[in-house]
This record gives C-alpha cells, sequence and structure tokens, in this order.
C-alpha cells in the first residue's frame, strides 16, 4: 500500500512537472534579466486623446471589442499598444469583483473571448475605477491587456497552470502578476504603469490599508519600474 501510494506521487509529480512546469519552479523563479526585455518607445505623460482621436483610433483597434462608453478613451489608447489583439474578442463590462479590474478568458478553448471587469463599485476597499488620474488609468489597463498577450500564447494546459499560479497567494500569484507587469513595461506603458502602481500602493486616500499591502506584495513596486524604465534610452 505504502509503495502505491509513493507510485502515485511520483507520478503526479511528474504529471504536473511536465504539463505545468511553473507550479514546481515557482518558489525559486527570479524575474527576467534586463536584457531578455526589449523594450518599446514609452512616454511620460500619455496626452488625453480628443474625440476625434478616439474614433481613429476605434476603427484601427475596436474590431471585435465591446467598450465601455464611459471609458472608451483610456481603454482604446491602452489597446493601441497591444496590435496583436486587433482582432481578438474583448468584452469589457462592469462587475463588483473584489479589485479594481481583472480579465480572464470566457471559455479555454480556441476561438476565445475574453472578459475585462471593471470595479467602479465606490464602497468596495479597494480603489474604483473611477477614482484612477487618466495616466494610471492607462496603466492598469494595459495590464490587464497584458494578461489577454499571455492567454493567447496558451494551450489548455498552459492556461490550467495558469490558474493555479493565480491559486497560489504566496508564491504563484506574485510572480505571475510581476511577470505581466514586465509585459506591460516591454510594450512601452512602464511611465503609466509606475503611475497606477505608486497611486494604488501609497497616494491614493480611498483604499484600506490592507489592499494596499496586498497590492505591494503582489505586483511590482514603483522604485522596481523605474529601475526597468531607466535601464532604456529609448523611455528618455
Amino acid at each position: 500500500m505504502k509503495k502505491a501510494t509513493l507510485f502515485l506521487a511520483l507520478l503526479l509529480s511528474f504529471v504536473l512537472s511536465y504539463f505545468f512546469p511553473s507550479c514546481v519552479t515557482r518558489k525559486v523563479a527570479i524575474l527576467p534579466a534586463y536584457e531578455q526585455i526589449c523594450s518599446s518607445i514609452g512616454r511620460r505623460y500619455l496626452p488625453r486623446p480628443s474625440q476625434k482621436q478616439v474614433d481613429s483610433l476605434v476603427m484601427i483597434y475596436g474590431e471585435n471589442k465591446e467598450l465601455l462608453d464611459d471609458y472608451t478613451d483610456i481603454l482604446i489608447t491602452a489597446l493601441s499598444y497591444y496590435p496583436e489583439l486587433k482582432s481578438t474578442h474583448i468584452i469589457f463590462e462592469y462587475s463588483n469583483e473584489k479589485t479594481t479590474m481583472a480579465s480572464r478568458p470566457s471559455r479555454f478553448l480556441f476561438p476565445r473571448t475574453y472578459r475585462v471587469l471593471i470595479n467602479k463599485n465606490k464602497n468596495f476597499d479597494g480603489i474604483p475605477f473611477d477614482s484612477i488620474p487618466w495616466n494610471a488609468a492607462v496603466g492598469i489597463v494595459g495590464h490587464e491587456l497584458a494578461h489577454i498577450v499571455d492567454y493567447e500564447g496558451l494551450n489548455l494546459f498552459g492556461l490550467i497552470d495558469r490558474l493555479l499560479l493565480y491559486a497560489d497567494k504566496r508564491y504563484g500569484k506574485p510572480y505571475f502578476e510581476k511577470s505581466i507587469d514586465l509585459i506591460t513595461i516591454n510594450r512601452g506603458l512602464g511611465w503609466q504603469l509606475y503611475d497606477w502602481a505608486k497611486y494604488a500602493m501609497y497616494d491614493n486616500n480611498v483604499a484600506s490599508e490592507e489592499y494596499k499591502e496586498f497590492k505591494r506584495r503582489t505586483y511590482l513596486n514603483p522604485d522596481i519600474i523605474i529601475s526597468y524604465i531607466n535601464h532604456y534610452s529609448k523611455y528618455h
């Protein structure tokens, strides 16, 4: 009986390491070094587009997108940094999730539809989307779109691996979210992500201290984001 149990444990360990390698390595995994990232040009502040500019961006990047009228300028500006998502079906919708924003596939098989959930409930202990400054708002939307870029490159087993990572609050989720932050920086939205991180972790007066601490524990902090930004001349 003991031999059979040991065999099953070893078999399960092998399966997990083969199909879900990050579940085995996440406790020792480190973020990519600078030279492994190729940054796009990034601007310190993005000017808010005029309605004519928004309409033009929607024509280019709005295919298969269900945008929210209240935030079309923010959403389409962030989408313009992810041209590979031009034809991806993405639904933006309001939600009472216990976080400011979240993105997830609505089905695991291709072709996938993705939902980006936006919390504008002023009574939850986090940060309602309505309270976020413009530049920072583009940053958090850019982060959620980076999740979709990540999901698009995964098969069914890869998505299950991401779910397992996400469920591990101590090691997996922070590693996963910080890796997604790096994709956002890579796309040229590093300054916008910096503004969001600084606002979410320190500068806002709407979130609870517990929520701010969760953000500091799970995502790249502003100093680390700056260290990545400062490494690349294209950000200057």
